[in-house]
């Protein structure tokens, strides 16, 4: 089962850990996890990503216009569809 995390992360804290971790458990158990690292146009790596990257974690980064984006939460949905991710 592919399954999808969408997180727009401002630094590496409880949180973005307990995604690590649990991402990690997931591929344990034969499942295949995504994590989406949302960010805005032109923003650097963001400490998730460099830290998924460092473990060997599958992440996507996806930069878009800031605030309410509904056009790109619709790309989102259909890029998940397009990879059957649940």
């Amino acid at each position: 089962m592919k399954v999808l995390h969408l997180i727009d992360s401002g630094g590496l804290y409880g949180a973005e850990r307990m995604l690590l971790a649990l991402v990690a458990e997931q591929i344990k158990q034969g499942l295949e996890p995504m994590i989406l690292s949302a960010g805005y146009l032109g923003e650097e790596e963001k400490a998730i990503e460099h830290e998924a990257k460092r473990l060997g974690l599958p992440i996507l980064e996806w930069r878009m216009s800031p605030g309410l984006n509904l056009k790109e939460a619709l790309k989102i949905i259909k890029w998940s569809e397009n990879n059957r991710i649940s």
